[in-house]
């Protein structure tokens, strides 16, 4: 099937939307653990979902680093800069979060009040854009565009 300019400009678009919000999704996440206060996040609710198995020695280091690689990361795929990259570590934070939920309550299931879970819709999101990549509306896909030109 022959892809044509208006099928190339939907793609960009959708990509880049996708982007955008899961790139916001994480960058709002972090930064309402900041506003609430650190120690605060991590005593309250890291701890609340830490899995027994896991030991203090990772968890603490992990769960006061979390609101940051959240900003960081959710800001780089906002970007679309290093997005591969970064949304590789986002899918990684993602699953450890689906890890952690379902270790603790048991099941990671779906209810009457929330018919699918979101976290795996972020991790396929993740995946989405791990493989077809940030799109030309990012600052990864301006500077390939820079880098094609200089080579031709």
């Amino acid at each position: 099937m022959k892809t044509t300019s208006l099928d190339s400009l939907i793609l960009t678009l959708v990509l880049a939307l996708n982007r955008i919000s899961f790139g916001l999704f994480l960058l709002g996440a972090g930064l309402m653990k900041w506003q609430t206060g650190i120690t605060h996040f991590y005593r309250k609710d890291f701890l609340g979902l830490k899995p027994d198995w896991l030991p203090e020695a990772v968890a603490k280091p992990y769960g006061y680093a979390l609101p940051s690689l959240e900003i960081i990361v959710g800001g780089l795929i906002t970007l679309g800069l290093f997005t591969r990259t970064a949304t590789t570590l986002a899918g990684l934070l993602v699953a450890s979060f689906t890890i952690a939920c379902i270790s603790k309550a048991g099941t990671l299931r779906a209810t009457f009040a929330e018919p699918f879970h979101h976290n795996y819709i972020l991790i396929t999101l993740a995946l989405l854009l791990i493989v077809i990549g940030p799109g030309r509306l990012s600052v990864d896909g301006v500077r390939c565009t820079k880098r094609r030109i200089k080579q031709v």
